[in-house]
């Protein structure tokens, strides 16, 4: 375990609030990554490594060549595995690294998923799949690599790291003076992360509504919080969750 980890619990499933420090937020070298609880010793026991993930690269590849010597594309969940994970032309193949985001809202979103973003839409893409295809070979195959990762997705809830990195640990670095809604969502690591880097942990252990913060909305920071629920009285069409808008205006 990291020494001195600062962990946060969020029991609310619609507490959407920033959990840390103004100075935290303004930083421009923290970062945020969601995962889940299932994941978290693996983390702070080695960090993110290159070519380290909770999946074996080769069952996506095979996920994808299903459906590609199929032809058969459409899928939403493929289309993630194939462009979020694989990468374009098996870009991240052979060099896979961690994504992390200069957005703590859209890490929170990412960490919803269980088991995370991959793990989940493989299952996703091989149920898709299987609906379709029950009888070809292929299917036990994909039966067996879904078998393998079904656990990760069992007591799941979210997990969002805050982390504090160096501009070139990674591919690519948004200007930090953009709006929160221009900034990068995914950045991937060109190197290793070690746990030392690790700043906070927060936990959704009863789960967590999904939230996005829109163009020129009010963020919902602890330090302005009045300006949030102002911005939700005055918006009720905009906004999406009837849940969050009754949690901050308190019906």
């Amino acid at each position: 375990m990291t020494n001195g980890l600062k962990i946060i619990y969020i029991e609310d499933p619609r507490d959407v609030t920033y959990p840390l420090e103004c100075e935290t937020y303004d930083n421009p070298l923290v970062v945020y990554h969601g995962t889940s609880n299932v994941f978290t010793e693996r983390i702070e026991n080695k960090g993110w490594l290159i070519n380290d993930q909770p999946y074996n690269i080769d069952d996506i590849e095979f996920v994808c060549k299903a459906y590609e010597d199929l032809h058969y594309t459409e899928s939403e969940s493929y289309s993630v595995i194939r462009t979020y994970t694989l990468g374009f032309e098996n870009l991240h193949v052979g060099k896979k690294s961690a994504s992390f985001s200069q957005n703590y809202w859209t890490a929170r979103n990412y960490a919803i998923k269980p088991g995370g973003e991959t793990i989940k839409n493989l299952i996703l893409a091989i149920d898709d799949f299987l609906n379709l295809h029950k009888n070809l070979k292929i299917s036990k195959e994909l039966c067996n690599i879904r078998e393998k990762y079904i656990k990760d997705t069992k007591n799941h809830y979210p997990v969002v790291y805050c982390v504090k990195v160096e501009p070139e640990w990674f591919e690519k670095w948004e200007t930090p003076d953009l709006d929160i809604c221009f900034k990068s969502v995914n950045l991937f690591a060109n190197e290793s992360i070690l746990p030392s880097a690790i700043v906070a942990r927060i936990d959704f252990p009863k789960g967590a509504i999904r939230f996005f913060p829109a163009l020129n909305q009010p963020h919902p920071l602890s330090w302005e919080l009045e300006k949030f629920k102002e911005w939700l009285s005055e918006h009720p069409q905009d906004y999406e969750s009837k849940d969050i808008r009754d949690k901050y205006l308190g019906k």
